[in-house]
């Protein structure tokens, strides 16, 4: 439930209801509907719920979670409070019966009652808690507004995924191609769920399907799970070799980064190099390696993009390395702000490998030799990591020609503002100590303040947008297509809302950059991408074929849309 309930400030304290909802049941519909973006005990992407059985009434709660939508545009007082300060719908479960609906609030009011959970609303916003630092409070007004720009872009339907599930129909996620010796590519989608499909005269077939080839292969529940993302080695067509990123239930094998004592693992992140026996065919046939196995205490913000060095030149010590970008695995909601924000661990990192090496800690892969801490001497170090303080950056690119191109991600934001960054190796982007241009207490997170002088000791973002103009960043690619208008425009958008923003340019200074709101074309008007997937939660990605062109791929209907060209904008 990507928006929980909060209990409005000045309400009074209800009378208890009586829960008799099937709790077993109930445990099982929360993992999978409800933690990806709750904790019992911490605020997330909506507040806690331990508790909240004994301070709101029962049908409200049930009526909420059928139409959370309806609620709110019926200005509902607890209902507007929620998306005031959220600032996105939670998606209706409609699809759930009430029985179900019940069962889950069973569990929760049941677990709460035994681990004396509370419900506290002076926990959900943002600002001082009871175990406040003296610091001056945030002035969110300091976050850069978004312009419009003058364009729309203009949509066409490429292709639409096959339908993998009920809600949503598709998880499809990115985009790869594979450049052919006649100079055109072959181009790959992904969908969670399990599969990498080639999509080819308007048709999706599958090319490898990880999850029937992989035991403990799960795809939910949770944001992030399944098939996390993939891509080709620079010279597949002479090695067949392919790289993916999933997840796996934790059924004791030994991770390579294990949480430690008292720390429930939820699930199990893997790198797989998969090498195809004949790289020429439609189907792949051939073997797996495990390169590198690490768990993580939530289903959020996990192993989230793959990507070689651009560099062609076999002599450059970069060629052929190998960028993963991983979240910080939910731990700082979650309560142990200590796994992450640390060249001890892997989480909240992108690091930098060599397939083809065998001296990491496990011997599956290298650590190149100018990585940033290849030479420290403590065996704890992750030598692997090229930068580290990122939340979930979310995907990762190169921007500007090859001799110089910079390393760009997303980091999709928590409490007040998205980012894009420019990856620097050795840097800290401080993450969960910093988020934007204001500091965080990693141990109270909904707390933040303005950072001073003595805290500029981070990497500060590139470019932001506040979360009255988008949710969740999803990261994006330089447009090298034939529209003249987009060239070199770095093109992303936001994952709840759907819309499409670009950067002109990567300048050093001044920064933040200013970013452009991109309008939509579609279908002979000016619209959104609500609007056009029939949903309030749109699931954008970008994705980009071997020719530079840009697609948008939404999850809410399973359709990938390619960008074609531009148009005036007007406002739908």
């Amino acid at each position: 439930m990507l928006i929980g309930i909060i209990f409005v400030s000045g309400c009074q304290p209800k009378k208890e209801s009586k829960w008799t909802g099937d709790a077993i049941q109930g445990k099982a519909l929360y993992h999978q509907y409800c933690a990806s973006c709750h904790d019992l005990k911490m605020n997330g992407m909506g507040p806690k719920l331990g508790g909240i059985t004994t301070k709101i009434e029962k049908d409200w709660l049930l009526q909420f979670v059928q139409n959370p939508e309806k609620l709110i545009k019926d200005k509902d007082e607890r209902a507007a409070k929620l998306f005031d300060q959220y600032k996105s719908y939670m998606p209706s479960f409609a699809f759930l019966s009430q029985e179900e609906v019940e069962s889950i609030f069973t569990y929760i009011h049941k677990t709460s009652d035994s681990l004396g959970l509370l419900f506290d609303d002076n926990e959900t916003g943002i600002g001082k808690s009871k175990d406040s630092i003296e610091r001056t409070e945030p002035d969110l007004s300091t976050i850069p507004k978004a312009h419009h720009s003058n364009l729309s872009v203009v949509l066409e339907d490429f292709i639409k995924m096959p339908k993998t599930g009920e809600n949503p129909p598709s998880r499809v996620a990115s985009l790869r191609s594979v450049p052919l010796k006649n100079g055109k590519s072959m181009l790959f989608a992904h969908d969670q769920r399990g599969s990498i499909y080639q999509l080819q005269n308007g048709k999706a077939t599958i090319f490898l399907n990880l999850k029937e080839r992989t035991e403990n292969f799960i795809d939910g529940p949770g944001l992030a799970s399944g098939l996390g993302s993939f891509t080709f080695h620079p010279e597949y067509l002479k090695n067949g070799k392919i790289y993916t990123i999933h997840t796996e239930k934790p059924h004791g094998i030994v991770p390579d980064f294990p949480l430690g004592k008292g720390i429930e693992v939820a699930m199990q992140w893997i790198l797989t190099e998969w090498v195809n026996s004949d790289p020429t065919q439609p189907i792949f046939q051939g073997s797996r390696k495990e390169l590198l196995r690490i768990d993580v205490p939530t289903r959020l913000h996990g192993m989230q993009d793959i990507i070689f060095s651009n560099v062609k030149d076999k002599n450059n010590p970069d060629y052929g390395m190998l960028y993963l970008g991983i979240g910080d695995g939910g731990s700082t909601i979650a309560g142990y702000p200590e796994l992450c924000h640390s060249i001890r661990s892997p989480l909240g990192t992108i690091l930098r490998l060599d397939p083809t090496g065998n001296n990491s800690r496990n011997g599956n892969y290298g650590i190149p030799k100018d990585n940033p801490y290849a030479n420290e001497s403590d065996k704890d170090i992750w030598k692997e990591i090229y930068a580290y303080g990122f939340r979930n950056p979310h995907r990762i690119t190169w921007v500007g020609k090859r001799e110089n191109a910079r390393l760009v991600t997303g980091d999709v934001g928590e409490l007040t503002v998205e980012e894009v960054n420019v990856v620097k190796p050795g840097s800290d982007y401080g993450w969960n100590e910093r988020e934007g241009y204001f500091g965080i207490n990693p141990k109270q997170i909904k707390e933040t303040y303005n950072l001073t002088p003595n805290d500029m000791r981070y990497e500060l973002p590139f470019a932001l947008y506040g979360h009255e103009t988008g949710n969740a960043i999803s990261g994006g690619y330089v447009y090298e297509g034939p529209i003249k208008e987009l060239n070199h425009q770095y093109i992303f958008g936001d994952i709840v809302r759907g819309k499409l923003f670009f950067l002109n340019g990567f300048s050093e200074e001044p920064q933040p950059i200013p970013i452009q709101e991109i309008g939509i074309f579609y279908k002979g008007e000016h619209t959104d991408m609500k609007k056009i997937v029939g949903k309030s939660r749109t699931d954008l990605r970008i994705g980009k074929d071997g020719d530079g062109n840009l697609y948008t791929m939404n999850k809410a209907d399973g359709i990938i849309r390619k960008i074609i060209g531009v148009v005036p904008h007007k406002v739908p």
